[in-house]
């Protein structure tokens, strides 16, 4: 029964938290009118915990409703994949930058 399985569902590891979303919301909108009331934010937020960083910070915002929860949810994720990847970038400045200095000095 849908309501059974949306009180199961977890976000897998590879999934995206937007696709996780997708197929959270498609799921609660199928749910007749009465059994929607028996899904809240918190069972949207325990479906988040595999992704520690993001479960944590939509926890913290205490939304009042799922499609706030979805956008935090979405938003946090860019905000990480865009630390990871700047992070990475400076990475790869700093170790292009010791090669050439390392270059030169062995010139």
């Amino acid at each position: 029964d849908k309501l059974r399985q949306l009180k199961k569902i977890i976000i897998t590891p590879n999934e995206s938290v937007c696709d996780f979303n997708t197929r959270f919301l498609e799921l609660y909108d199928q749910l007749d009118f009465n059994d929607k009331s028996y899904i809240s934010v918190i069972d949207y937020e325990n479906a988040l915990r595999p992704r520690g960083r993001i479960y944590e910070r939509v926890a913290m915002a205490d939304v009042d409703n799922l499609e706030d929860a979805c956008g935090l949810a979405e938003k946090f994720e860019s905000i990480i994949n865009e630390s990871r990847v700047g992070n990475e970038m400076r990475g790869s400045y700093t170790t292009n930058n010791r090669n050439n200095y390392n270059s030169i000095i062995n010139y």
